[in-house]
């Protein structure tokens, strides 16, 4: 975990959360891999500590922040859940977006 104001590669962050699940609830997970898979996820802004998309669903289209901070990852949504701070369908549906642009553009520099 990084300390103080030391902050970690956005791509670095999201890869256990979309690797092993990080604790999410099993139909928060599933849903965003359906929404990931649908391609329901449009990327507007990726930077190196920051993302910003619309992940759109049944219930129109929200907007997702996933960011490096000194504690780790953070995410925020428009959805109820997603409001609080905990990662929700949406989240996950952009972590599992970011990591995939970001093995792609790993994969054309080499």
């Amino acid at each position: 975990m990084p300390t103080g104001a030391q902050r970690s590669a956005l791509s670095d962050l999201v890869e256990p959360l979309v690797s092993m699940g990080d604790g999410i609830d099993a139909a928060i997970r599933d849903s965003g891999r359906s929404l990931f898979d649908a391609g329901a996820v449009t990327l507007d802004h990726v930077g190196d500590l920051s993302v910003t998309a619309r992940v759109e669903d049944d219930d129109g289209i929200h907007k997702v922040a996933l960011g490096s901070t000194s504690g780790g990852l953070a995410s925020s949504c428009e959805c109820d859940r997603g409001a609080t701070g905990l990662i929700c369908a949406h989240g996950l549906a952009t972590a599992l977006e970011t990591r995939r642009q970001a093995s792609d553009r790993r994969e054309r520099s080499q």
